[in-house]
Order: C-alpha cells, then structure tokens, then sequence
C-alpha cells in the first residue's frame, strides 16, 4: 500500500544552480523544512548524482533538466517501494512523448529511459526510512533537453535537442513533468497493478534475445516481464530467473 497526499497545489522552487537536487532536499527534509510535493528544479546542477554510485552529467547552464521532487508519507509500505520507480517511469514516457511523439520511446529496466535506442533520462530515487516509518521519498530526475554534444565517454547519451533540431525551456518541459508525476503517483496509489502493466509495456527489448552480464558472464536470455518488487524475470534457455537490479546488467546494442 502506498498512501501520500496528492501535491495538485504545488510548488516549484527553481534555483540558479546547486551541487546536487536531491541533496538539497536531503537538508531541507532533516531540517523539517520540506513540504510535500515540493518540486526543486536547478537550472544549473554541479554534482548530479546517478545510479550504482554514478555521477549525472550535467551539461552547461538550461541544457538539462535536473530536478527532485519529495514526497511525504503517511502510512505507505517499504514492500511498495518499486511501484514508484515505475510510476516515475511512466512520467517520463508521457512527457518525452508529447514533445517527441515520433521517436521510440522505452523503459531500460530499472531506472533508464531510453529515446532511439539512446539515454535521454535517468532516475535516482532515495527512501527515507526514520524507526520503523518510510517517511520520505525524494525522486531525483536527470533530462537532457538541450545539449548539443555529449563527451565522448557518453556515447549512449542523447537529448531531446538532438532528437527534434528544437529548443526547449527547461522550466516548461519540468512543470509538464511535474503534472504527468501527480497523474502517475495517483494511480500508483489507486491501483499498482496497472502500474505494473503499462510499465512492463514500455520496457526496452521486451521479449527479445539480448545479451545481459549475470555473474561477468555475458548471457543470452529474454526479458519475459518484471515483478511488482522489481525483480525482472529472465528466460535462460528452459528456466525462468528473478533477478535484482545489482545481479544482471542488460548490455545495449551500443555497448
């Protein structure tokens, strides 16, 4: 069960520029400064953080949207805590949709998102936990809007510039995000099972042959579905596998 209040009234709190978003929402939350729904936008992020202890490249000044949006819990449970990755997803999906709408658009299990086969977004969500009580969430979103080029160390990078030859407002595009956010932590809320479906929907590669890396072993296997605590079930010759995200790697064809 999750249980939050929905942050239709919302605020967002654009800052010029900050080492990371969901830094700052880490102070404002352990100095009882926060607010549900509080939506923190940076139009120049320094230290953005990723995932398995990654940096997020951050660009030059609005060429990225870095923002996190924290939530406040009143009696959600910790076995729930995937359902909002998918439904951070999902937001994603519909908003690049809408400024993208004939580019392919996909889920890259866990926390990726995926335009032509490339990385245009990323998701770093933080659950904190205080005794017993799962209090807070800060979801931490990582958007390539207007970047031009990428190092050449990011070869999987792409943004939205690069997909449409347009220029976005970084603060237009993230107050669309922040409405697709509200619809989706709603249904998530509402019903977690179709959460579970439209996000196996989007997922990269679904049902295909691909390579993944179980154990540094590359393995041919096939992603059948992933599970409502976020294990993805892989189809390895006769026998179906749950894995967590830190036990398998899906390579992409660029790798």
């Amino acid at each position: 069960m999750l249980s939050y209040n929905s942050f239709n009234t919302h605020t967002i709190l654009t800052i010029s520029q900050i080492d990371s978003t969901n830094n700052f929402a880490h102070t404002l939350i352990d100095a009882n400064q926060s607010k549900n729904g509080l939506f923190i936008l940076a139009t120049n992020q320094t230290a953005g953080k990723g995932q398995r202890s990654n940096a997020w490249y951050d660009g030059l000044p609005d060429e990225q949207m870095a923002a996190s949006l924290i939530i406040e819990h009143t009696e959600s449970k910790p076995e729930n805590m995937f359902i909002l990755n998918m439904a951070v997803s999902l937001a994603i999906v519909d908003t690049l949709k809408t400024y993208l709408p004939n580019a392919a658009i996909a889920i890259k299990w866990s926390n990726d998102i995926l335009v032509n086969n490339k990385k245009i977004a990323g998701i770093l969500i933080e659950n904190i936990i205080r005794g017993s009580s799962w209090t807070h969430t800060i979801i931490g979103i990582g958007l390539n809007i207007n970047t031009i080029s990428f190092p050449d160390y990011l070869p999987q990078a792409i943004s939205m510039q690069q997909c449409s030859k347009q220029i976005y407002e970084v603060e237009t595009v993230a107050k669309k995000l922040f409405v697709e956010l509200d619809k989706y932590l709603q249904l998530a809320i509402a019903n977690g099972r179709e959460i579970l479906e439209l996000y196996n929907s989007q997922l990269f590669l679904m049902d295909k042959p691909c390579t993944f890396i179980i154990n540094n072993i590359p393995t041919i296997g096939i992603c059948r579905r992933v599970t409502f605590n976020g294990f993805m079930q892989l189809e390895i010759g006769p026998d179906l596998i749950s894995y967590a995200f830190n036990e398998v790697k899906q390579v992409w064809e660029q790798d």
